[in-house]
C-alpha cells in the first residue's frame, strides 16, 4: 500500500504544465545499465587494442573484475535524478518546448549547462521519462551559437552522425586505413586515461596528454566540430572545461550510444547565455563577429601614393593643418 502511494506521489509530482508525465528509474536499473555499458566497453577483439585499453585503467592487469569495479566506481558518472532535480529541470522553459516537439526517435538528450548535467529522456505519446542523469563538461566560455567561438551551442539540435571506436581510440575524425608496405596502419589511441598524469588506480603516469575526443562521439554540429563524446579528462566532468563540445565519461557515452540514433533531438540550456548576450557591448561584439568580412590583402600599394583616399588618412588631414609644416 505504501509503495503504491509513493509511486502515485512521484507521478503526480512530475506533471508538466503541458500535460506530460515525467517519471524516473530506480537505483537497480542504474547499476544494471552501468554493467551493460562496461561489458560493451571492454569487449575488444583485437589483442593489442585490448591490452592498451586495460593499461589505461589499471596497468597491465588481466583481472576483468577489478577493471569493471574501477570503471563502475571511478569512470562512470551515471546516477538517478531525485525529485528536486527533476523539478528544476521541468521548470526550464526549453525543456517544456523540448518535450512538446515532435520526436522522430524514442530517446532524446537534454543538457543543463547550469549544473553540468545531461539527461537521457524517453518519450512515448504523452509520457515522458527522465531515465538517467550524467555529469558532463561543457564550454569554459558562456554558451553561444557564434561560429568559431569555442562555445557550446544552445537551443534544440539533432544528432547529425555518430561513430564508435574502441576504448581509448581518438574518434575526432573518421579513421582512414592507410596501407604501408602491405600493412594497415594502427588506430590512433591516447596513452593515458587522465591527462593529469594519473590513471584510475592512482598510479602516476608521465605521459601527460591534452583532452581528446575518444571512444565514441555523437555529432551535433559538423561545421563547428561540436560533439558529445568520451574524454580522457574524467577529472573535469561536472565543471566547465571544454572548447565547445560536451564531454562525458567513456562508460556513459557507450551507454547512450546504443539508445539514441541519428536524428534524435538534443536540447542544450544555459541561463548565463541570455544575460550575457543582453549586455550592450556583447550585442555589438556579436554583431561585428557575425557580419565581419575577410580582409582583402591584395590591394594596390601604389594607390595611397597616387592620391588614394583612406579613412585614417582623411581623418588625419582633417585633424591637422598640414600646410603649417
Amino acid at each position: 500500500m505504501i509503495k503504491k502511494l509513493s509511486k502515485a506521489l512521484v507521478v503526480s509530482a512530475g506533471v508538466l504544465a503541458s500535460g506530460f508525465n515525467v517519471e524516473s528509474v530506480n537505483a537497480e536499473s542504474v547499476e544494471s545499465a552501468k554493467i551493460s555499458a562496461i561489458d560493451k566497453l571492454i569487449r575488444i577483439n583485437n589483442a593489442s587494442e585490448r591490452r592498451h585499453a586495460f593499461a589505461l585503467v589499471y596497468g597491465n592487469t588481466d583481472d576483468i573484475d577489478k577493471i569493471k569495479r574501477l570503471l563502475s566506481n571511478h569512470e562512470s558518472k551515471m546516477y538517478k535524478p531525485d525529485q528536486r532535480e527533476k523539478a528544476r529541470v521541468q521548470r526550464i522553459q526549453l525543456f517544456q518546448k523540448f518535450v512538446q516537439r515532435k520526436w522522430n526517435t524514442a530517446y532524446g538528450l537534454f543538457v543543463n549547462a547550469d549544473e553540468q548535467r545531461l539527461y537521457l529522456v524517453k518519450k512515448q505519446k504523452k509520457r515522458v521519462r527522465i531515465l538517467f542523469g550524467y555529469k558532463v563538461s561543457t564550454s569554459k566560455k558562456v554558451s553561444g551559437n557564434i561560429p568559431d567561438s569555442n562555445r557550446t551551442p544552445v537551443g534544440i539540435h539533432t544528432i547529425k552522425s555518430k561513430y564508435k571506436g574502441v576504448f581509448g581510440e581518438i574518434v575526432s575524425v573518421e579513421p582512414v586505413p592507410i596501407r604501408l608496405y602491405k600493412k594497415v596502419g594502427e588506430k590512433k589511441m591516447v596513452r593515458s586515461l587522465l591527462s593529469t598524469g594519473k590513471s584510475l588506480s592512482g598510479k602516476k603516469n608521465t605521459d601527460k596528454e591534452h583532452a581528446a575526443v575518444i571512444t565514441a562521439r555523437l555529432t551535433i554540429d559538423p561545421k563547428r566540430g561540436i560533439h558529445i563524446h568520451g574524454t580522457n579528462r574524467v577529472d573535469l566532468l561536472g565543471h566547465r572545461g571544454s572548447s565547445g563540445c560536451i564531454r562525458m565519461s567513456n562508460v556513459d557515452i557507450v551507454h547512450i550510444y546504443g539508445l539514441v540514433k541519428t536524428g534524435s533531438m538534443v536540447a542544450i540550456h544555459d541561463s548565463r547565455t541570455k544575460h550575457y548576450y543582453n549586455k550592450p557591448r556583447v550585442r555589438a561584439r556579436k554583431k561585428i563577429e557575425t557580419q565581419r568580412k575577410p580582409y582583402n590583402w591584395d590591394f594596390d600599394f601604389d594607390y595611397e601614393f597616387k592620391g588614394g583616399h583612406y579613412p585614417k588618412a582623411e581623418r588625419a588631414r582633417e585633424k591637422y593643418d598640414w600646410n603649417a609644416w
